[in-house]
């Protein structure tokens, strides 16, 4: 599974881009980019400045940039030498507040132009899951409730999100999307209001591999979902905790007893980009 940093890195970049916008009739340029160069956080000048114009994205691997600027996952994208997950980019951009599929066309020149990129998309047969009812009478888990309100308007940006209902209990909106995440690498998405699709974002990102919608499931639903993941939990967490935390169920059980869901793994097509070649950005 990837870090939580990456998932946070994407979502900036589109809200950054997607802000106070107003729709432009041409396509952004690379212009709008200031400077892209390896990571040095013993040289990095930090700011706390911060614009609707201005976006720092510290950090980011090639690969990151590729599924961003395509709206691919990583896992479609093939082929390309090791250093395009590996070696992390400091990237500075300026620019007028632009639409999702705007900024995407923006990070799609970046990595053409600085990056010498060039690739095709093609479908392949590669390793599926198929996402399914665990229980042979169809009853599902305590986890998962048929929702009383209607999310997608807030979470397209359609509505604004500081007018999505609110909780009773704590006020926080309904809608949006987050969840908590604990030291010890416990990890609990919540996803309100919504179809599965959350949940299979979600599911895709964490196992790094395609997932289907086959419950046959339909409206919308509230899920909170509470899983154990070793690979986020931080090393410096005191035994004790670590202990406790390790008894947490992983992504599979949790699906099964929160969800009253199950994984099948198959194969199945599914649509890849592949790089035909690529090179390191010079000064």
């Amino acid at each position: 599974m990837r870090s939580i940093a990456p998932f946070l890195a994407l979502a900036c970049i589109v809200a950054f881009t997607a802000a106070a916008l107003t729709a432009q009739n041409t396509a952004p340029s690379t212009s709008a980019i200031v400077s892209i160069k390896p990571s040095d956080t013993a040289t990095r000048v930090r700011s706390d400045a911060s614009s609707t114009d201005r976006f720092d994205w510290l950090e980011v691997t090639l690969a990151m940039l590729v599924s961003d600027a395509y709206d691919l996952f990583e896992f479609q994208v093939i082929g390309g030498p090791d250093w395009m997950s590996s070696k992390r980019w400091d990237v500075s951009a300026t620019a007028a507040a632009l639409a999702p599929d705007e900024a995407r066309q923006l990070v799609r020149r970046l990595v053409e132009d600085r990056f010498a990129l060039k690739a095709h998309r093609e479908m392949r047969e590669l390793p599926i899951y198929n996402l399914v009812l665990g229980r042979t009478d169809g009853t599902l888990g305590p986890k998962i409730q048929r929702s009383t309100v209607d999310c997608m308007p807030f979470l397209t940006g359609k509505r604004p999100m500081q007018d999505s209902p609110r909780d009773p209990n704590h006020r926080f909106g309904l809608c949006s999307e987050g969840g908590s995440f604990t030291p010890g690498g416990l990890l609990t998405p919540r996803l309100n209001g919504q179809p599965l699709t959350g949940l299979i974002q979600h599911l895709q990102e964490a196992l790094g591999r395609p997932v289907i919608d086959r419950t046959g499931l339909k409206g919308n639903y509230d899920i909170e979902l509470s899983y154990l993941d070793e690979s986020l939990a931080d090393k410096s967490v005191s035994p004790n905790a670590a202990q406790s935390e390790s008894k947490r169920p992983s992504l599979v059980t949790a699906l099964q007893e929160q969800l009253g869901m199950k994984l099948e793994p198959t194969r199945g097509p599914v649509e890849v980009l592949v790089i035909d070649s690529v090179s390191e950005p010079t000064d």
